[in-house]
């Protein structure tokens, strides 16, 4: 899983840019418009990501890579040209369009390879993911529409955005992500759908990914533990439970409010909907779990 970042009508801050790195950090490109063309720049560090977005024209658009298919070099770096060739070269522009994709999908190699053989061409050159196929196919069929994968596409004249759960960050829309991930923090190496590579420290400041606890923490940061409640072999720490409270607010805020709906419920609609994931979900349930049984202790020694 990756994220893309689409500055529509406003600048991504600094911040966002920062966490949505610490996250997703095997490769970072961004796209833009100039001079009647899309120009792309790919594989470039973090400053050079900051330094791209306080310049850059709007709109443009922002890509952290987690490599789930494909190699962890600069060229499997988002995007690719929609064009016959999806040229894995680290800059460069076109006056067609770029694609950046967010997720993973699994029958590309078959399609890919299906669509050669009707179409009589021959495969270009060099490195092969699941992104660079969607771009290369895309050139030939017009089929992002009904394809299920969340991409998004910058021409010279147009932004398209496919898939479902975009969501705006901060109160307007004019920041877009394919997914907001990469604000819930977690140490679990599951938490993105088909990514089993080790995620930051949780402190903010750490960039270390190796040697934590289980908890996330390395050994300078890691707090010092004072249980809450001890219930059975249930023993949370306060952190724990502050940092999934913050992760219902956060639930509690998408995809509309109904009153009669139970958190439990809304978590639920949401996953159906495709808006959280399967694991998103799992710790929300654990965090109802959790503060029904805090009021529940609580109740029983009030």
């Amino acid at each position: 899983m990756c994220v893309i970042l689409v500055a529509d009508t406003e600048r991504i801050p600094e911040d966002t840019l920062n966490k949505a790195a610490r996250l997703n950090g095997e490769g970072n490109g961004v796209a833009w418009r100039e001079d009647g063309c899309v120009h792309w720049a790919k594989g470039i560090s973090l400053p050079e990501v900051h330094k791209f977005a306080k310049r850059l024209p709007l709109p443009y658009i922002v890509h952290f890579r987690i490599a789930t298919i494909g190699e962890k070099i600069p060229a499997m770096c988002h995007p690719f040209p929609v064009d016959a060739q999806a040229s894995v070269a680290t800059t460069g522009k076109t006056q067609g369009s770029v694609l950046f994709h967010n997720g993973t999908w699994h029958c590309w190699r078959d399609k890919v390879i299906e669509a050669a053989i009707k179409l009589s061409v021959k495969l270009p050159a060099g490195k092969w993911s699941d992104s660079r196929g969607l771009a290369w196919l895309t050139s030939y069929y017009n089929f992002l529409e009904v394809v299920d994968q969340k991409t998004a596409v910058l021409s010279p004249t147009e932004l398209d955005l496919y898939g479902v759960g975009w969501e705006a960050i901060g109160e307007s829309q004019g920041i877009l992500a394919s997914n907001r991930l990469f604000e819930f923090r977690t140490h679990n190496t599951g938490y993105y759908s088909g990514y089993t590579g080790p995620v930051p420290c949780k402190n903010l400041t750490c960039t270390r990914r190796s040697g934590l606890d289980k908890d996330g923490w390395c050994a300078e940061h890691a707090p010092e533990r004072k249980p809450l409640v001890v219930v059975g072999e249930i023993d949370h720490a306060d952190e724990s439970m502050e940092e999934d409270a913050k992760f219902l607010e956060i639930v509690a805020g998408m995809g509309g409010v109904s009153a009669s709906e139970t958190p439990f419920m809304k978590a639920l609609r949401l996953f159906k909907d495709g808006k959280i994931s399967k694991r998103q979900f799992k710790k929300a349930k654990r965090a109802i779990d959790r503060q029904n049984l805090q009021s529940s202790v609580l109740a029983l020694t009030h």
